[in-house]
């Protein structure tokens, strides 16, 4: 029977037969070629290695050993390793030497069906085909030698950030995707088409000029839609934000470094060298000249993808909040099977606790990509890096001093810092996901038939591991295309895997709950978690990679709600039949963080906590002044978070604690208690680390409204690390509260307020440090005045327009391929009212804020 050969011994002795002779060199079994891409071989022999004891027994028996394996084979020559004098013993633990036979196969045999012959018998150690080998395919670009992504051989670069800091960093050899051993087998193929969904593209540069799609359909310039799609001369893509073509003013350069980390022209002595050499490039544009985008124009973007033949889309942008209208056009290209390849995002936190979209959404067609560093660490770069996640990024790939195409015409402006026209280094998780995008470009093309789900498997089960990224991605290491490429699947996933069965949950302590099930396939590359609220749809929560786990905690399980967990197996043939569910009900989660704080002449007591169900149907304050012995206070509505305690007396210590009550469930555990004396001092709590600025999110009407953050960034920056403003701090809280309800009631003292705080926003933008840095911070900002609405299907455009100005919206534009509507608001209308107003409507599906995206660029 074949027993596995020592990789290591292997590979030396292949290395001297390389030495000594001018023929084809043999490669190694496949577990040592591993990572290698598959090479072309001699097609009428056969290297097979024999047990020892059987050479010397066909040896006394005077039997043609090659003829005795295979009817009509001759041997052609018979190497043994390792060699050693005649008479000499092997030594302790080395073990006997081995003798390889070249074999000459007989007319009308094929390599595989030899190998497939010899598989019984006990004889052979190994049975393989005699590889040739190549010369490693480097290119000749001018600065490849930049590109430690591609191949890395512990060079030092040096980059910088928006904010204009530089960052060095020295490489450390072989941390790289492998590419050049990638490229011995595949440079790309033109049948594939990558869409990036970003700042569009400089369509001249030279190095990106034969790399870009071409809409068969159109004919350009004249002025006609002559495919029919809905978009006039769209040769190249097309330009979401001016609603037009061309869409090459790139003005920020991050969509054209970008493209170039995916298919800049490899080899053509210019330059750098993409990921892939041959896909086709279709660049969208949804980013305007400031970085911003809107959701709206982002998911537009995928259906014209997806519409045009992309088979990959890559999205280098994040925000946080999911949108409906981005997550159908995602579930839209899932069906079509087309791979979204996301940027994780770049403020150093895990996505599985505070979730950035469009990487953190379940679906499988879904990539979420970790930036790595030339040292194989975790992306950090001023101060934050590259977000992770045990359950919500994928896999990471090179982000940190990536040389890449930048627009041509940034030369002198300031963002093309090293002098060199059209070529630039950047950093971040944008640039960790076109090396994915280029990579499961360059595996599609050596597997055509390939599914997304197959693509996806290969580039997951073939990353270079490292404890660096061990419990802070799904794969635990970084992308390795080589070894995808040459990725074999199991011969058992040729068919889907079989259900799991007895999933069983259990509530933690912390509100999480954890969900176990019994593994009945031998054949699952891993397995999907769907989670149900109530009586709601079944959510893909959890993508788990792995065929030996049989357990997920679901650390974001919502509190106070009946909850079902079902798992399916999955691998590259398909997916199992969900399993039974398994139901809990889970408690509400406890408020946190209350305070106390004074008023000056020691009157009353303003209590403010932090909420942290949603599900509560309100608030119950109790009150000690021993701190044992309690009495109850107060009920509050579900939404509060802040109460003013009238009946004090100067003199008496008192204390206080908040639970959240609900109707359908058990009631919360108490929080914290936090402790006062009336002569203003806090015992027991803080407001130094509260979320919220009371006043300005009651004028902007959210607490992430960027006027809001930059307040509450000047707090942080600036006050708080002074006793002066810490004290301004503490003030503001005793006294902001009533007057924040009192201005958030009335639309014209919201806008009063807004053009108050107009001036002290721009001061605190002006005296907080750091304040570029912050600019560009992805972050969910939304746009009051507008929202998407989708309607269900069959309403007339009379009843649409009606019930629009029912709610006095304007509409903008209409979304064809989402069925969405982009509307306007009244200036003076609450966004949150409108809203649910129109959610509450029989005809409207969903009603969301129109996100706008902020360029995700450290």
């Amino acid at each position: 029977m074949m027993t596995k050969h020592c990789a290591l011994l292997w590979g030396l002795f292949l290395f001297l037969l390389a030495g000594c002779a001018d023929e084809a060199v043999f490669e190694a079994s496949q577990e040592a070629a591993e990572g290698v891409a598959a090479l072309t071989y001699v097609e009428d022999e056969l290297l097979v290695g024999i047990e020892p004891t059987a050479i010397a027994t066909r040896a006394a028996a005077g039997e043609d050993l090659a003829a005795t394996l295979i009817r009509g084979a001759h041997e052609m020559r018979r190497y043994v390793f390792p060699k050693r004098p005649a008479g000499a013993q092997a030594a302790a633990g080395e073990g006997a030497s081995t003798t390889t036979l070249r074999l000459k196969l007989p007319p009308g045999l094929s390599v595989e069906e030899a190998i497939a012959g010899l598989s019984d018998r006990s004889e052979v150690l190994y049975a393989e085909p005699n590889y040739y080998a190549h010369k490693a395919l480097t290119p000749r670009d001018t600065y490849f030698d930049q590109q430690w992504g591609l191949h890395n051989t512990g060079q030092t670069t040096t980059g910088y950030l928006a904010s204009g800091t530089a960052i060095t960093r020295i490489g450390i050899a072989g941390d790289d995707i492998d590419a050049v051993s990638a490229w011995e087998s595949t440079t790309g193929s033109q049948n594939i088409i990558v869409a990036t969904i970003d700042s569009g593209a400089d369509l001249t540069h030279p190095d990106l000029v034969n790399s870009l799609w071409i809409n068969p359909g159109e004919i350009a310039g004249n002025g006609v839609d002559d495919d029919g799609n809905g978009y006039t001369d769209d040769m190249h893509g097309w330009n979401f934000v001016t609603s037009g073509s061309p869409n090459d003013d790139d003005e920020d350069g991050h969509g054209t470094h970008v493209a170039g980390i995916i298919a800049a022209e490899g080899d053509n002595q210019l330059g750098i060298s993409g990921v892939n050499w041959q896909v086709r490039l279709m660049p969208l544009k949804f980013l305007n000249a400031l970085g911003l985008g809107s959701i709206a124009d982002a998911a537009e973007a995928i259906y014209y993808a997806v519409d045009n033949g992309a088979t990959i889309i890559n999205a280098s942008y994040t925000y946080t909040g999911s949108q409906t209208v981005e997550q159908n056009a995602i579930m839209y290209a899932r069906e079509a099977g087309v791979l979204v390849v996301a940027a994780a995002g770049n403020m150093g936190v895990d996505n599985d606790v505070t979730p950035y979209f469009p990487a953190s959404y379940t679906y499988e067609n879904i990539i979420s990509v970790a930036a790595s560093d030339p040292s194989d660490k975790l992306g950090t770069w001023g101060g934050a890096g590259s977000n992770y996640g045990r359950y919500s990024v994928d896999l990471a790939a090179p982000g940190v001093n990536i040389y890449s195409t930048v627009r041509q015409a940034l030369t002198g402006t300031g963002k093309d810092r090293d002098g060199v026209a059209g070529y630039e280094f950047m950093t971040g998780t944008s640039m960790a996901s076109p090396h994915v995008s280029g990579a499961a470009a360059l595996v599609w093309a050596a597997h055509p038939d390939y599914t997304a789900m197959q693509v996806k498997i290969a580039l997951m089960m073939t990353v270079d591991k490292s404890s660096e990224f061990d419990e802070k991605m799904v794969a635990g290491g970084r992308l390795n295309v080589a070894r995808a490429i040459a990725y074999v699947p199991d011969p058992n996933s040729a068919i889907p895997p079989v259900a799991p069965a007895s999933v069983a949950t259990v509530l933690n302590v912390d509100g999480s709950v954890t969900v176990s099930w019994e593994d009945l396939s031998a054949n699952e590359d891993g397995f999907y978690i769907r989670r149900q609220e109530g009586t709601g749809e079944f959510v893909s929560i959890a993508d788990i990679w792995s065929s030996d786990t049989v357990t997920f905690t679901d650390v974001e399980a919502p509190d106070g709600v009946f909850l079902a967990y079902d798992v399916a197996a999955f691998n590259g043939a398909g997916t199992s039949a969900r399993s039974t569910a398994s139901t809990i009900v889970t408690v509400l989660k406890a408020p946190t963080n209350i305070r106390a704080s004074a008023s000056t002449d020691g009157s009353s007591v303003v209590l403010y906590w932090d909420d942290n169900s949603v599900r509560e149907s309100g608030m119950e304050l109790q009150r000690s002044t021993d701190g044992v012995n309690w009495s109850p206070l107060m009920e509050l509505s579900s939404s509060g978070e802040y109460f003013r305690d009238y009946d004090v007396t100067i003199g008496i210590p008192y204390y206080y604690r908040v639970r959240a009550l609900s109707d359908t469930v058990a009631n919360s555990v108490w929080s914290n208690v936090t402790a006062i004396n009336l002569n203003g001092q806090s015992v027991s709590g803080s407001a130094d680390n509260d979320s919220r600025c009371f006043i300005a999110t009651a004028a902007y009407g959210t607490a992430w409204q960027p006027q809001v953050m930059t307040l509450r960034s000047f707090r942080d920056r600036v006050l708080l690390p002074t006793s002066i403003g810490r004290f301004a701090v503490e003030s503001y809280y005793r006294l902001s509260p009533p007057l924040a309800d009192f201005i958030a009631e009335s639309p014209l003292l919201r806008r009063g307020a807004r053009m108050v705080l107009a001036p002290v926003v721009w001061l605190a933008e002006a005296l907080t440090p750091s304040a570029e840095a912050m600019a560009t911070r992805p972050q969910e900002e939304t746009t009051p005045q507008e929202l998407l609405v989708r309607f269900h299907p069959g309403l007339s455009d009379e009843t649409i327009a009606a019930l629009l100005q029912s709610e006095g919206l304007s509409l903008i534009k209409i979304l064809p391929r989402a069925q969405v509507y982009r509307v306007a608001l009244d200036g003076e209308a609450n966004l949150a009212e409108v809203i649910g107003r129109l959610e509450k409507r029989a005809e409207v599906d969903y009603a969301e804020e129109n996100v706008t995206v902020k360029l995700d660029k450290p």
